[in-house]
């Protein structure tokens, strides 16, 4: 998404940069957080379970649910990170 064309002007340039910059910290900082979530409730398997039931709970499911939402919550929050960045720093899209 915030591929670097050497065609684009050097703003748009930059705010490709920065958005891929704060993307891939993003994504580092949403699997740790995943994983701290994941595990809180201790190591066994019987909490890590609790603990995804929990989290599918929010949205009506249970554990399967719960790991859906664990795995897909880091790319999601690492695309809106690297989106609000990349407009921050003046990124128009592909027409610049």
């Amino acid at each position: 998404m915030f591929k670097d064309q050497p065609d684009l002007s050097k703003e748009e340039r930059d705010a490709r940069e920065a958005a891929r910059t704060a993307t891939n910290i993003g994504a580092v900082a949403g699997v740790a957080g995943a994983g701290l979530a994941t595990v809180a409730g201790g190591a066994s398997g019987a909490a890590i379970m609790g603990t995804l039931a929990g989290i599918g709970g929010v949205v009506g499911g249970g554990a399967i649910a719960g790991t859906a939402i664990v795995a897909a919550a880091p790319v999601a929050a690492a695309a809106a990170i690297g989106y609000g960045i990349y407009k921050l720093f003046g990124g128009k899209g592909k027409d610049s």
